[in-house]
C-alpha cells in the first residue's frame, strides 16, 4: 500500500512538472507569436533599393548595401486566415523585382517565429548558399482561339518533354540552350508563326512562362 502511494505521488509530481513546463513554453510561444521576425541579407553585388510586404502595406525604402542584413519585425497579432499559406515579400533592385515568401501559417498559427531570406545576383534563396542555374524551363501555351495550334516546332536538343492537354500544351525545355535562342515555331491554319519568348533569364527563381496564343500570330503573357 505504501509503495502504491509513493508511486502515485511520483507520478503526480512528474505530471505537475510536465504541465508547468508546457504551460510556460506555450504561454511564452503565444506571446512571441504576435511578432514575426524576418532577416533579409543582401548577398548580391548591388544594393537592395526597397522591400515591400503587402501585409499591412509594409514598405522599407532604406537601401540595403551588399553584405548587409536588414531585420523586419512584423506585427501579426491581428492576422486572420482561414487557410494555410505564406506571406509574400518583394525585393526591388536596379529596376528588377524578386518575389519570395515567408511566414507559413495554417489557420492563423505560424510555424516559425524567425526566418531568413538571402538575395543573390540571380534570385532569392532561403539558405545562405548561391543559387544553381536552372536545368529546365517550363513553357505553357494556351490557345485562346477556336483555330487552336496545329503543330509546334522546337529543336530536339532543346525540347525535353511535351505534354499535350485539351486546354494547353506544356513544353519542358533545356534552360541554358533555350536562353541562347528563346523562340519556337507554331503552325496555325496553314501559316507558321515565330514565338519569341521574353523572359528574365537573370532571375533563376522564375523558370516558367505562360503564353496565350491568339489568331494571326498574336501572342501575349496576359489573358486578353
Amino acid at each position: 500500500m505504501a509503495f502504491s502511494l509513493l508511486a502515485l505521488r511520483v507520478k503526480f509530481i512528474t505530471y505537475f512538472i510536465f504541465v508547468s513546463q508546457f504551460c510556460f513554453l506555450g504561454c511564452n510561444w503565444e506571446k512571441n507569436s504576435d511578432t514575426l521576425i524576418l532577416h533579409i541579407t543582401n548577398r548580391s553585388h548591388s544594393p537592395i533599393d526597397s522591400i515591400v510586404i503587402p501585409y499591412k502595406e509594409t514598405k522599407v525604402k532604406e537601401k540595403i548595401e551588399a553584405g548587409k542584413t536588414f531585420t523586419i519585425k512584423l506585427d501579426v497579432s491581428q492576422f486572420n486566415s482561414g487557410h494555410e499559406g505564406f506571406i509574400p515579400v518583394f525585393l526591388y533592385q536596379n529596376k528588377k523585382s524578386f518575389s519570395g515568401q515567408f511566414g507559413f501559417h495554417d489557420w492563423g498559427v505560424f510555424a516559425e517565429k524567425e526566418e531568413y531570406i538571402y538575395l543573390f545576383d540571380h534570385g532569392i534563396n532561403y539558405k545562405d548558399e548561391e543559387l544553381k542555374k536552372p536545368i529546365e524551363m517550363n513553357l505553357l501555351l494556351i490557345p485562346k482561339t477556336s483555330l487552336g495550334i496545329d503543330s509546334i516546332e522546337v529543336a530536339l536538343s532543346v525540347l525535353k518533354k511535351k505534354n499535350i492537354n485539351a486546354t494547353y500544351t506544356e513544353l519542358i525545355l533545356d534552360f541554358e540552350l533555350f536562353e541562347k535562342e528563346p523562340e519556337i515555331k507554331l503552325y496555325q491554319k496553314g501559316t507558321w508563326y515565330i514565338l519569341k519568348v521574353d523572359h528574365n533569364w537573370d532571375n533563376w527563381n522564375n523558370t516558367q512562362e505562360i503564353i496565350y496564343v491568339y489568331e494571326n500570330g498574336i501572342f501575349s503573357k496576359k489573358n486578353l
